[in-house]
């Protein structure tokens, strides 16, 4: 039969193996065990939970400096793309506004175009072809 330390310590195990937080909580917990019994009967038990919750905690550090440089990095990258979704936008609008400008040139010469087919139906087309020779 497996004595209480033995599954104290495997319990402790096996959280810093799955990587789960680790306290005396929770490894009391895993190993089936009352609350209080490690920090009651098994001090040195206790100092090795202390040294894996500190290792634990250093680890979670390195990870949030190091998320913190990624996060800095996609925020720079973030920046960039706004600064060109901001000028393909302003692009974009000048565009539309050409756009405009274009289509009300092209509905005036239309309506020149329509103005001069019934003029020359009224003149008479070589009194026409007449006019525009003579402003050459």
């Amino acid at each position: 039969m497996i004595n209480t330390e033995t599954k104290l310590r495997s319990a402790l195990k096996e959280l810093i193996d799955s990587n789960k937080k680790v306290s005396t909580r929770a490894v009391e917990k895993f190993a089936g065990k009352g609350n209080g019994l490690i920090s009651k009967n098994y001090p040195e038990l206790l100092q090795e939970i202390e040294i894996a919750k500190a290792t634990q905690t250093k680890s979670k550090n390195n990870l949030l400096t190091t998320d913190a440089g990624k996060l800095r990095k996609i925020r720079k990258e973030l920046k960039g793309e706004r600064s060109s979704h901001s000028k393909t936008k302003s692009d974009y609008e000048q565009s539309k506004r050409d756009i405009l400008l274009l289509a009300t040139q092209v509905a005036e010469l239309t309506a020149q175009l329509h103005k001069l087919k019934s003029d020359e139906k009224s003149v008479g087309t070589n009194n026409i072809n007449r006019l525009f020779m003579d402003k050459v």
